[in-house]
């Protein structure tokens, strides 16, 4: 929904030349389930693997029009450690319905 979400992923920076708003506090990007988080055992529930949810992003512009970002995950998944708080992930986007590459890794490290 246009004037709701946040900068998730970045994208606001990354897409700033197709004319996004960050008026009001707010991006226009909605991420509802990005990713989901495996534990390595029932036992070790502090460490695991991170997987990107394969979706499209729709993305609203200041004129109310949007485009979708396709994202998904790529070849190796990421990792989460709840003791450290770190949490490192690559995640694959599809920029074809802007004129981009259907294949870009990005890397994402996010840490307290």
């Amino acid at each position: 929904m246009a004037g709701k979400g946040t900068n998730a992923l970045d994208f606001n920076r990354l897409y700033t030349a197709q004319g996004l708003t960050s008026d009001s506090g707010y991006y226009n990007v909605t991420i509802p389930k990005c990713f989901q988080f495996i534990p390595k055992s029932a036992d070790s529930l502090n460490i695991g693997k991170v997987i990107v949810l394969p979706q499209a992003v729709r993305v609203f512009r200041r004129d109310k029009t949007f485009f979708d970002i396709l994202i998904g995950p790529s070849t190796s998944p990421g990792t989460y450690s709840t003791i450290t708080g770190l949490f490192e992930i690559e995640v694959l986007f599809d920029e074809s319905s802007i004129g981009g590459s259907k294949n870009i890794a990005r890397k994402y490290r996010f840490n307290p």
